[in-house]
């Protein structure tokens, strides 16, 4: 009985032990340059709570991050109220960038996700709370954010602008909106 015990102990630790030398090999949180804090909305908004400083895939974890609120306001709020916040983040997200340039000096870094969120809420126009539309949604969204079909490759190569930055995942998302809605209209 004692080396089962110790035995499940020390698959425990070990355990344990991996977890921790992944996340350190893996998932890294990122630092801010000049070392600014998340105290800051204009950074706050630009990472999207931090979550733009997860890496690797920045990009999916902001995407990832913008989901709960989505559910939350189709669940209990309107569509409305989704694009009247689409169109509130986008603002905010093409002022936020603007400031986070003026302080680092470099633009679309991989901490910036708040195009991802505006481009996946976009996505999810039509999906209501159907779980199974949303992980669609998402897989799709990924997809196009990061082969970038024209005109979102346009925004992403040949202009440097915040506005530029938001729109590539904008596009991204109207896609995905025009694919899961073609292909949901088809299966059901």
């Amino acid at each position: 009985m004692g080396k089962i015990v110790e035995s499940k102990y020390n698959i425990f630790f070990k355990v344990k032990s991996e977890l921790s030398t992944l996340k350190k090999n893996f998932f890294i949180i990122k630092t801010i340059h000049n070392n600014q804090g998340l105290i800051s909305p204009h950074i706050l908004i630009t990472t999207w709570f931090g979550f733009g400083l997860i890496s690797p895939m920045s990009g999916t974890w902001g995407t990832l991050a913008a989901l709960p609120l989505a559910y939350l306001i189709l669940q209990f709020g309107s569509l409305y109220l989704l694009l009247s916040l689409i169109l509130l983040f986008y603002i905010l997200g093409v002022l936020s960038i603007k400031k986070y340039f003026q302080s680092n000096k470099i633009f679309d870094r991989s901490e910036i996700v708040i195009d991802e969120v505006v481009g996946v809420w976009i996505a999810l126009i039509n999906s209501n709370t159907n779980l199974i539309k949303w992980f669609i949604v998402f897989l799709i969204f990924r997809i196009l954010d990061i082969i970038k079909p024209w005109p979102a490759n346009y925004f992403d190569k040949n202009t440097v602008s915040p506005h530029s930055i938001m729109l590539d995942d904008v596009v991204a998302g109207v896609y995905t909106l025009i694919i899961v809605e073609s292909f949901w209209y088809l299966v059901t």
